[in-house]
């Protein structure tokens, strides 16, 4: 009897310590400016004519230089997850501001494989370089050459073709 009120006590003791601990955030809605965002959005419409016009432009352009497939594979579409972007959007300034966006870079690797590479950006849409694997340190201007060693950026998002949405949409499909 003695073992199963002390056992309740701790649990008491317990569960009162955790009442005010914050839950964990479930996954969700990330807040965001809607007014804000409102200012990138466009019509699927829009948006599938885009896709459509780069996969034409970019079939007509294999067949005019064959060996341009070779030296320069321009995908249909690349994906980041959601940590990924989290990461970048989780960057502060030197003042303590977290990022203000992300910026997409063209790259190329030495397969002639296209990469997009992202890197947060600050209100004034200077790129915040850290070291993304180490949250918490300071980002670094790219005039401080020596912390940029340790600099990180988001690459290696999962390709399409070979990695497809299942689905076909407007986005992927003539």
């Amino acid at each position: 009897m003695q073992r199963k009120v002390a056992g309740l006590a701790v649990a008491a003791i317990v569960s009162l310590g955790f009442r005010d601990s914050p839950v964990p955030e479930k996954a969700g809605a990330i807040p965001f400016d809607l007014e804000a965002a409102k200012t990138h959005f466009i019509p699927l419409e829009v948006a599938s004519g885009y896709t459509r016009h780069f996969r034409k432009t970019r079939e007509a352009l294999h067949r005019e230089h064959p060996g341009m497939k070779a030296r320069l594979a321009l995908e249909h579409s690349e994906r980041f997850n959601r940590d990924a972007i989290a990461a970048l959007l989780n960057v502060k300034d030197s003042r303590g501001n977290p990022a203000a966006g992300v910026r997409i870079y063209q790259g190329l690797d030495a397969a002639g494989q296209t990469r997009l590479v992202l890197v947060p950006h600050d209100a004034q849409g200077k790129d915040l370089l850290t070291k993304l694997s180490s949250p918490g340190d300071a980002a670094v201007s790219a005039d401080t050459a020596a912390s940029l060693d340790a600099a990180e950026a988001v690459e290696d998002g999962v390709r399409c073709p070979p990695t497809c949405p299942d689905d076909e949409n407007p986005l992927s499909t003539d």
